[in-house]
């Protein structure tokens, strides 16, 4: 039986790395969660991997993220060919000053936001359960700011289900870089799934999918 693509379901032609490969050191990449998936949900959204790489580095105190920052993410920018790269990061930025000195504050864009993590959301589903999401995805986090989401009233509300004892925690190879922990209620039409994800041990990010009558049909 052939392979289906994580996210929709089509013939799989290539394999998606949960998440992106690129965030984790070159020496540091076994044991790494992978799904199939086809050439629009793989190489057609590659370049989100790319710009969410340089946000979640940036957003860490974390060693791994400084190092790879310092090292890979800044020496890609700064190729020629990076120049839509570097215009995608810097879109919407204001001038700020830090300790007398002036630096950038980055906007990040909720659209592109949205989706890098969806695709890690599906991904982890499509590990977890052997089959596509049925519903729609959402995602938050406190370190990419959305002046239209309370922040504090949504962790209030997830964190029962984080500390339930149904909840689940993985075993991944990578925890320091990347390592998540799930809830799931319902079957079918009643299905909801919430995971909590931690990028670089600081970057914490919720993602949630439920399934509606709607949806289902």
């Amino acid at each position: 039986m052939k392979a289906t693509c994580y996210w929709c379901g089509s013939p799989a032609e290539s394999v998606e790395h949960v998440p992106s490969r690129s965030l984790f050191p070159a020496q540091r990449r076994k044991d790494l969660i992978t799904v199939p998936a086809c050439t629009r949900h793989n190489e057609d959204l590659s370049r989100h991997d790319e710009l969410f790489r340089f946000y979640l580095q940036a957003a860490s105190p974390s060693p791994d993220a400084f190092a790879l920052f310092s090292d890979k993410t800044m020496r890609s920018i700064e190729r020629p060919q990076s120049a839509a790269l570097v215009e995608r990061i810097f879109a919407g930025s204001e001038p700020a000053f830090v300790e007398g000195g002036e630096t950038r504050a980055l906007k990040v864009d909720p659209k592109r936001q949205g989706l890098y993590f969806e695709k890690v959301i599906r991904g982890l589903y499509f590990h977890i359960f052997d089959r596509t999401i049925r519903g729609t995805v959402a995602s938050f986090s406190p370190l990419f700011t959305n002046p239209e989401i309370n922040y504090q009233n949504l962790l209030a509300k997830f964190s029962k289900y984080h500390d339930s004892p149904r909840a689940i925690e993985p075993n991944v190879g990578q925890p320091e870089i990347f390592r998540y922990r799930y809830f799931r209620e319902g079957e079918g039409e009643s299905e909801c799934f919430l995971v909590w994800m931690v990028f670089y041990g600081s970057v914490p990010v919720v993602g949630m999918s439920s399934v509606s009558k709607e949806v289902s049909k």
